[in-house]
This record gives structure tokens, sequence and C-alpha cells, in this order.
């Protein structure tokens, strides 16, 4: 080898070491980092112009007496607030683990959300890993929560989320950046939702779908009708309850698949939704017996709960409709058949008042050992 490569190699290695060995001395030690892995927003009681920030992240010191800091602080915005943990928590404070963003919905209601989470938006790491959620109960307080043999609250409400998206429940898209997505006007003619909770004694209860109208809650789904809505939006395949006088039975969907077609005749706009579903009987409470190998009888159910389906269906679009919120995304696909007309009308001014009309068919295809 000659001097010259000799000495290039040299040159080389001391590259390599000087920036190993930077890297060695920039490492910041992790008790110093506030990982916040849960942010909470309220109002303020006192003054409407002010939020009540509060902040959940993990303590990492041997020292510390508890293992979850909670910090609160009154404040305009989000950035306003993370300034002023940074000078009261002794830690530097990031978001890039934030699991849930938890909004009481009297700030929800207020709208403005896009503007309020801008901070968030701007660092892409958050806003495509954070859900968001609506609380009921003040959020200071549900952050604050030690729920027993439950892991931190973010962590544990992500997991709840994540575990009904897997049953069809709720809808996939509560992410932060979905519902930027959906609130502005990248996909004029739908609005989002997002998982509405309230606490338990030993934990948290996913009970409502929250509607918005762009980025302001203006109404909830309940009970079932947050299932009708998974079927609807996604052709989902939930487990669902069919009350009978003189029975109830209970029904997993192996199958569904559902059209919805815009129509437009003589300026009246219309909607017609075609469902399928194939059905399991997994449930039923009556003692009597049932031959579901009957076909008569077995037709006979399947009619039963395809007009209980069609008119649960209905009633959940006209929920919809009444606060004008349109998570379905009818507008969209008004637009995308009809886009002339589209854009010479108003469609929130239209889409309270079009028709829907609704097909269920129903194949019950199991029923167990039991009939």
């Amino acid at each position: 080898m000659t001097s010259k490569l000799k000495l290039i190699s040299i040159i080389i290695l001391i590259i390599i070491v000087s920036f190993t060995l930077t890297g060695c001395w920039d490492t910041t030690p992790v008790e110093t980092v506030g990982f916040v892995i849960s942010l909470g927003i309220d109002l303020d009681e006192d003054d409407p112009e002010l939020y009540i920030f509060t902040f959940s992240s993990p303590v990492f010191s041997e020292d510390a007496e508890e293992n979850i800091e909670v910090l609160s602080t009154k404040a305009r915005s989000i950035l306003d607030a993370v300034e002023f943990i940074h000078k009261v928590g002794g830690r530097v404070y990031v978001p890039d683990h934030l699991q849930v963003l938890l909004v009481h919905e009297n700030v929800a209601k207020k709208g403005g959300l896009l503007a309020l989470f801008d901070t968030l938006y701007r660092d892409p790491e958050v806003s495509s890993l954070a859900d968001l959620v609506i609380c009921k109960d003040p959020a200071k307080e549900i952050i604050a929560t030690n729920f027993m043999d439950k892991p931190r609250v973010g962590i544990y409400i992500k997991t709840l989320l994540d575990t009904l998206v897997l049953a069809d429940e709720i809808m996939p898209s509560t992410l932060l950046l979905h519902f930027r997505q959906q609130a502005m006007d990248y996909e004029v003619g739908r609005d989002p939702t997002a998982p509405a909770i309230i606490v338990l004694e030993n934990g948290v209860y996913i009970k409502n779908i929250a509607l918005f109208k762009k980025d302001k809650l203006v109404g909830y789904l309940e009970g079932q009708q947050n299932i009708w809505f998974t079927i609807l939006a996604k052709g989902a395949q939930p487990t669902f309850f069919y009350p009978r006088v003189d029975n109830e039975y209970g029904f997993i969907t192996k199958k569904t698949t559902r059209k919805i077609t815009p129509e437009l005749v003589d300026g009246n706009i219309s909607f017609t939704m075609d469902v399928d579903m194939e059905l399991r009987l997994d449930q039923s409470t009556s003692s009597l017996s049932m031959d579901l190998s009957n076909d008569d009888f077995k037709k006979k159910l399947e009619a039963e709960v395809a007009e209980y389906l069609k008119a649960e269906f209905k009633k959940t679009v006209q929920k919809m409709q009444e606060v004008n919120s349109d998570p379905l995304g009818l507008g969209k696909r008004f637009r995308a058949k009809y886009f002339d007309v589209f854009n010479e009308i108003n469609w929130r001014e239209h889409y309270p008042y079009v028709d829907i009309n609704v097909n269920v068919s129903v194949d019950i295809t199991q029923y167990g050992i039991v009939k």
C-alpha cells in the first residue's frame, strides 16, 4: 500500500472514531427526558379563552416516589403549555411518544380543534401515532387516575381502542392525522368521528362515537348505533343482538358487503344502501326449540332480522343527518358521480334532507350443533 493510501485510510479511521465518540458524548440520560404519553385538554371554567392542559409521562429515576408524572397548567395553546412545564418539570418534555389525546366534550363542542392541535400536527410522528378520544369526564381527572391492574392511562386506552377496532366495534380512523384529513377540505363531503369514553369504577368504557361537523363536535351515536355505523362505513363484521319479543338472538357477522349508490332524479338527491350479511347464530335466550334446519323457520327469522337491521341502519343515518354530520362520506360519493351538480349546490344545506333507502339481505349460514 502506498503512503498516500495509508494516509487516506488513517484520515477515514479518525473521522469514523470522531463521529462515534461524538455520539456517545451527546447521549441524553433518559431520566432527563419527559416522554409525554397522554395529553388532556379541558376548558377553564373561569376563562373560556383558556384551556387546562394535563401531561402524563413516565419517570425513570430510581429516587422518584411515583413512576408516573402528571403536570397541569392553564394556557391558550399547547405550545404555551409545553413551554411552561419545561420550566417547572425539570425535564425536557417531548410528545414523540404521545399515545392518546383526551379532549373534554366542552372543548370539542366549542370547535376550532384543528387550530388547537396545530403544534401536534407539525410533528408527523405525533399525528400518525396518537389517537383522538373525546371524554365526558374531565380529562385531567382521567389522566391522573391509577386504574388497578391496568397499564398507564395512555397505553391502556390505546390498547383498548386497538382491541375494539379489531372487533369491528369502532372505526380505525381515530388518529389525529385522519381527523385532520377528514375535517379539512382534502376530503370534501366527509366528516370525522372519534370514540367517546366515560369512566367506570375499574376502567374506562367506550360508550359512544362522537360525530363532528368539520372540527366541531355536534352529537353522538349511542349503543348499537356504533355497530350499525361501522357496518355502513366499512362493511364491518361485528357481533350484535336482535331483540325479539320471546327471545334475544346473538349473531356473529361472518361476511358483510355493502354498496352505497347516489341518485339524482328531477333535482332530488337520494341514496340507496344495499347491505348483504352472512351471519352465524351465536346465542339464543329462549328455552323453546328452534329448528334452523327447517327452511321455513330459517327464512322467517332471516326476514325478521333483515327488517330489524333495515330500521336500525335508517335510524342511525337519520341521527347523522339531524346533527348535519356526514361521516359516511355521502357528499363525497355524490361529488364523485355528479361533480358539476355538487359544485353548484351547498351540500351542507341539502344533506339533512336527502332521502335514504336501505335494503338488507340476511343469510344465516351457521347455527352451531344446537338447533
